[in-house]
């Protein structure tokens, strides 16, 4: 008798791409502040997402912050910000987004998209097509564009129906000094 090999087949992670600023914006609006770590921990464990991608503008002096990020698994994107004394800081990431999500797109079984702007529709309505989309999670739905919660066919949650679970309520983490953790938090 013949024995066959069964391959099993590892199921790919599921990825999210976040927009920092429309995030932080968005949830400092409604009132609060979103606890980075406790989100990450939550994509993981809510979503099986292995990799976080954090889209935002660079700027040297917040180098500290960046550096957290980092220490609880956020792989930071930077797009360069223009400043100036009549021009707001601002460091527009949509691009970059949509490009990331895109050159990444065979690496990962579903995305999860953080945003609730509108630029964001096509992307999102093409992820839903070919299957590829987990959800997106807007901050807050007073500030969230129709067309995007439209396309992904009910796919949808807003953040500030977890601000209890989410909400940062001490000391921000990367101004104090702190290891860097040698296992992803969630596996302690």
């Amino acid at each position: 008798m013949k024995k066959t090999a069964t391959r099993t087949r590892k199921k790919k992670a599921n990825f999210a791409f976040i927009d920092n600023e429309n995030v932080n914006v968005s949830v400092k609006r409604l009132g609060w502040k979103i606890d980075w770590a406790k989100f990450r921990k939550w994509l993981k464990e809510d979503f099986d997402v292995e990799v976080a991608y954090l889209f935002m503008g660079y700027m040297p002096e917040y180098q500290k912050m960046y550096d957290f990020f980092e220490s609880i698994w956020y792989t930071l994107i930077f797009k360069k910000v223009r400043q100036g004394d009549h021009v707001p800081n601002k460091g527009n990431i949509d691009t970059d987004l949509v490009l990331h999500t895109m050159i990444e797109y065979s690496n990962y079984h579903q995305a999860v998209i953080v945003s609730g702007d509108g630029d964001f529709t096509s992307l999102v309505e093409h992820l839903a097509n070919k299957k590829k989309l987990r959800c997106v999670i807007a901050p807050n739905k007073k500030r969230t564009s129709d067309f995007l919660q439209e396309a992904t066919e009910g796919r949808f949650l807003f953040l500030d129906g977890f601000k209890r679970k989410l909400s940062y309520t001490g000391k921000p983490a990367w101004k104090a000094k702190k290891k860097q953790e040698e296992e992803p938090f969630w596996l302690e």
